[in-house]
């Protein structure tokens, strides 16, 4: 009985710590859309695989950042879905030099409308986090926020 409540528990903890980020309200910054969905896109680029997407649209200076956290169900698939976003932005080398297969991966680049786009994984927990703004200190804020959340 003991081992069934102590696997449960750190499982119980993952899936709880993901759908809090549905409450992320960084102080200083209005939250003006809040949306989950299964599947979907990220910033037009598709998810091909189950997932649960959540998508938060904030302003800040009159700027808009626009972050989509995604909740992968296989790891194999968070992997796939990296290597063809960075590939996307970027290239395939940017692709695999980015990433520690499996583990994390960092990727940031502007966009062909000038904003910056700031992407990472954490391959225990099987989720991905993109956030695309005007201003990096504002991004990189968020960012921050965001690994400290929860």
């Amino acid at each position: 009985m003991i081992l069934i409540v102590l696997i449960m528990v750190p499982t119980i903890s993952l899936f709880s710590k993901f759908e809090n980020y549905i409450l992320f309200s960084p102080e200083g910054y209005e939250v003006t859309v809040r949306e989950t969905q299964q599947e979907g896109n990220v910033f037009d680029y598709p998810i091909e695989r189950k997932s649960t997407n959540i998508f938060l649209q904030l302003e800040k200076n009159n700027y808009v950042y626009k972050t989509h956290i995604v909740k992968f169900d296989r790891l194999r698939d968070l992997q796939t879905f990296w290597y063809s976003f960075v590939s996307h932005h970027s290239s395939a080398l940017n692709s695999a030099i980015t990433a520690i297969p499996l583990l994390y991966g960092e990727f940031n680049t502007l966009t062909d409308d000038e904003l910056i786009l700031s992407c990472w994984y954490d391959g225990i927990s099987r989720v991905f986090y993109v956030i695309e703004g005007r201003e990096k200190g504002v991004v990189d804020d968020l960012k921050f926020r965001l690994k400290r959340f929860n």
